[in-house]
C-alpha cells in the first residue's frame, strides 16, 4: 500500500495499528526463549508462587532450579535441522536473454548478502533460529547508500520484535513497516521512526512529542549542499520484507505469526513447573532425616548448665537442652531400658532412634507427569511421539516401528515455508542489483527456489532391515541403491565430510548392491570384478599416495573430480591382474615339475613306462611317439628318455 500524506503516515505513527498485537507476539516469543535457550528463566524462578511456596522451597528453588525445557527442544529443533540436509535441492536465476555472465555474477553475489554470511548460511542459522524465538521480526532488503561499482551492493538485515513499532500485513505481503529507534544527542533524547511502504523509505523524527519528517544535507548537481527531506524512492515497488514464519496465529489476522511449535507451549511451561519442584523435593527429601528419643544428659543432670569456676554456664554436652538423644550416652555400652514402675504394666519397647524415609510416591509421580508432557511436546513439536527417545532403535515396546510420516509432513511445511522465504529474499536482492528504474534496464526476470524434500527421518536399524528383506525378496539395484544412500545419509547425519566420504564411494565402487561373490557369478569384465574384489584396498592405496577422497580436486568440479579418482582404481586393477596372471603361470609350472617328479618314483609310474616299452617292441606305437610321450608325462629330458626305450 501507499500512505496518501505525510500526515497519515504522522497519524499512523501516534496510532499504531499493530500495537496490541506486538505485546502479545512479544510475550509469545519470550515464552519460545524461555524453553528454547533458558532466556528470562532467572526472572521466572526468583518469582514466588503465592500460598504455595514456604520461604525454604523458595529459597532451594532459587538454588536448585534449572531450565530443563531447553534439552528436550534441543533434539526437537535437532530434527527441524533435517530440511537443510535433504536431497533434492534445486535453484535457477532467470535473467534477460539468458545472460550467462549475469547469472555467475549473482551466484557469486549471493555468497556474502550481509555480515559475511551466503544467503545459504543466512537461512541455515538466522532464519532458522528466527522461525522459532524471533518469528514476528523481518527480514529486510536494503541498499547502501552510494554505489561504487556497476551494480548495486543490496544486502539482507534482520529486524527483530525489538525494533518493530507498527506493521500492517495482508495475506503474505508486508503492506507498511515503521521501525523505531532512539539517540542521544547532548542529553537531549530523540526518537526516529522509519516507515517503509510501496512507494518510498520514510525517517521521520520525534522531539518533545513533536513528529516531524526528518531533513538531510545533499550535494547537488552544482557541487552545492542543500536540505532534502530523508524520503528514499522505493525501487521494488512492494515492501522488501519478510517475516520469517508464514504461519498466522489467528484466522481473522494476517499480521501477527506464529511458530512451528507454538502449541507445545502449554506442555513445555508444566514440564517446566513439575521439574521446578521435582528439584526442590530431591534437594530436600533425597536423605532419610534420623530422629531418637531424648534422655536427661548426664553432665548437667537435666539442668542445661555446668559448674565452673564458681560460675554455671552452658553445657557444651547437650547445648543448654537438659537432654541427649539415648544413642549419644555411651554407644559402646548400648542403651538402658528403664523398668516400668510398680502400677504399670510392661510394654514392648520402642526404637528409641532411627530414620524417616523420604517420600518416593511425590518424587516418582513427578517423573511420571515429565515423562508425560515430554511426549506431548514432542508430538505436538514433530507430529509424532518416540522419535526422540528412538533415534537409535525406532521401535516401541511392542516391536512396532515409529510412523515417521507425521515427522515427514511437518518437516515438508516447515522446508515450504524456508523456500518461500529464501525465494522472496533472491529477487528482492535480484531486483536491487540489476534491474533500473526504467523498463528497458530490468534484467533481472527471477528465480526458482526448490528445496529438498527427501529427508532421512528413519533410523539405520529401520533403514537396514528394510535394505536386507529388500535384497532377500530379490529388489531391483536401483530400489537397494535408494535404501543404501538413505543409510549412510542418516548415519552420517552429523557427520558432513563422512557423508561427503560415503557418496563418493558409492559412486566409485562397481556393483555396490553386490557381494564380491554375487559379481563373480555374473558376466563382467574382469578389470571390473578385480577393482569389486580389491576396492577397499586400492582406495587405502589411493589416499596413500594422493589425499583422503574427500579433500583430493577439492577446487575441481565434482565430475572431474571422481573420473579422475577412478582412473587411478583402473590402473590399480590392470596392475593387479597382471601380478595374479604371473603368479599364476609360476605356480602352474611348480605344480606341473612336482606332479612329474612324483610320478617318476611311484608303481605307476613304473608300470606306465613298462606298458610304453611294450607297445614299441610290438609295433603299436613307433619310438619317436614313445620318446615324446615319456619326455611330456615324465619331465624328462630327451637323452633321458631315449635311454629308458633304449634299456628295453
Amino acid at each position: 500500500m501507499k500512505f496518501n500524506s505525510i500526515e497519515e503516515i504522522i497519524k499512523t505513527i501516534e496510532k499504531p495499528y499493530a500495537s496490541a498485537l506486538l505485546v502479545e507476539a512479544r510475550e509469545s516469543q519470550a515464552k519460545h526463549k524461555l524453553h528454547i535457550t533458558g532466556q528470562g528463566f532467572e526472572e521466572l524462578v526468583n518469582e514466588r508462587i503465592g500460598g504455595l511456596e514456604s520461604d525454604k522451597n523458595f529459597n532451594v528453588k532459587k538454588e536448585v532450579a534449572r531450565p530443563t525445557t531447553t534439552r528436550i527442544y534441543k533434539q526437537v529443533l535437532n530434527q527441524y535441522q533435517k530440511v537443510f540436509r535433504a536431497k533434492g535441492f534445486f535453484k535457477k536465476y532467470s535473467f534477460k536473454n539468458n545472460d550467462e555472465n549475469l547469472v555467475n555474477d549473482f551466484k557469486e553475489y549471493l555468497n556474502d548478502v550481509g555480515g559475511g554470511l551466503s544467503l545459504d548460511q543466512l537461512m541455515q542459522i538466522v532464519w532458522f533460529k528466527a522461525s522459532f524465538e524471533e518469528f514476528n521480526g523481518v527480514f529486510l532488503v536494503e541498499l547502501p547508500e552510494t554505489q561504487e561499482g556497476d551494480f548495486a551492493e543490496p544486502f539482507v538485515k534482520f529486524k527483530g520484535l525489538d525494533y518493530i513499532h507498527d506493521i500492517y500485513i495482508k495475506g503474505d505481503n508486508i503492506e507498511y513497516i515503521v521501525f523505531c529507534w532512539q539517540t542521544m544527542d547532548n542529553g537531549n533524547r530523540t526518537k526516529h521512526y522509519r516507515v517503509i511502504d510501496d512507494f518510498a523509505d520514510y525517517h521521520f523524527i520525534e522531539k518533545n512529542g513533536n513528529i516531524k519528517l526528518s531533513t538531510k544535507m545533499v550535494e547537488n548537481d552544482l557541487g552545492e549542499f542543500e536540505e532534502v527531506t530523508d524520503v528514499i524512492p522505493n525501487i521494488w515497488g512492494y515492501v522488501p520484507a519478510i517475516q520469517p514464519s508464514q504461519l498466522t496465529k489467528r484466522v481473522d489476522n494476517d499480521t501477527l505469526k506464529k511458530s512451528f511449535i507454538e502449541e507445545t507451549m502449554s506442555d513445555a511451561d508444566a514440564y517446566l513447573s513439575v521439574s521446578n519442584d521435582h528439584a526442590v523435593s530431591v534437594k530436600l527429601h533425597q536423605h532419610p532425616i534420623f530422629y531418637a528419643y531424648d534422655a536427661t544428659c548426664d553432665m548437667c543432670s537435666g539442668t542445661g548448665y555446668v559448674e565452673q569456676n564458681n560460675s554455671q554456664i552452658e553445657c557444651g554436652t547437650c547445648k543448654n537442652s537438659g537432654s541427649i538423644p539415648f544413642w549419644k550416652k555411651d554407644t559402646t555400652q548400648g542403651i538402658s531400658v528403664p523398668a516400668p514402675r510398680e502400677e504399670e504394666e510392661w510394654t514392648s519397647v520402642t526404637t528409641p532412634a532411627g530414620y524417616i524415609n523420604i517420600d518416593n510416591e511425590t518424587i516418582l509421580n513427578q517423573i511420571v507427569e515429565m515423562k508425560r508432557d515430554e511426549a506431548l511436546i514432542e508430538k505436538g513439536a514433530l507430529g509424532t511421539d518416540g522419535v526422540l527417545a528412538s533415534e537409535k532403535k525406532q521401535e516401541t515396546a511392542t516391536g512396532k516401528e515409529i510412523d515417521t510420516q507425521p515427522l515427514f509432513d511437518t518437516l515438508t511445511s516447515f522446508s515450504n515455508n524456508g523456500q518461500f522465504n529464501e525465494q522472496f529474499l533472491t529477487d528482492a536482492l535480484g531486483i536491487a542489483r540489476y534491474n533500473d528504474s526504467n523498463e528497458t534496464g530490468k534484467r533481472y526476470e527471477g528465480s526458482l527456489i526448490l528445496w529438498g524434500k527427501q529427508f532421512f527421518v528413519r533410523s539405520t536399524q529401520v533403514i537396514e532391515k528394510e535394505y536386507l528383506e529388500s535384497k532377500k525378496a530379490g529388489a531391483p539395484d536401483y530400489f537397494l541403491k535408494g535404501l543404501l544412500e538413505e543409510l549412510n545419509f542418516t548415519k552420517y547425519d552429523n557427520n558432513p565430510k563422512a557423508k561427503q566420504r560415503s557418496v563418493i564411494l558409492s559412486i566409485l565402487e562397481p556393483f555396490v548392491v553386490k557381494t564380491v561373490e554375487e559379481v563373480q557369478k555374473l558376466d563382467v569384465d574382469v578389470v571390473d570384478l578385480t577393482l569389486k574384489t580389491y576396492f577397499n584396498d586400492f582406495i587405502e592405496r589411493f589416499e596413500l599416495e594422493n589425499i583422503n577422497i574427500v579433500d583430493y580436486m577439492s577446487n575441481s568440479p565434482f565430475k572431474t573430480k571422481i573420473e579422475s579418482i577412478h582412473n587411478e582404481l583402473i590402473k590399480y586393477s590392470e596392475e593387479k591382474i597382471m601380478q595374479i596372471a604371473e603368479r599364476n603361470v609360476v605356480v602352474k609350472v611348480d605344480i606341473e615339475a612336482e606332479a612329474k617328479a612324483k610320478l617318476r618314483g611311484t608303481v605307476g609310474g613304473i608300470e606306465g613306462i613298462v606298458k610304453i616299452q611294450e607297445s614299441v617292441a610290438s609295433g603299436i606305437m613307433s619310438r619317436n611317439a614313445a620318446q615324446a610321450t615319456i619326455e611330456e608325462f615324465f619331465g624328462v629330458t630327451p637323452q633321458v628318455a631315449l635311454s629308458m626305450l633304449t634299456n628295453n
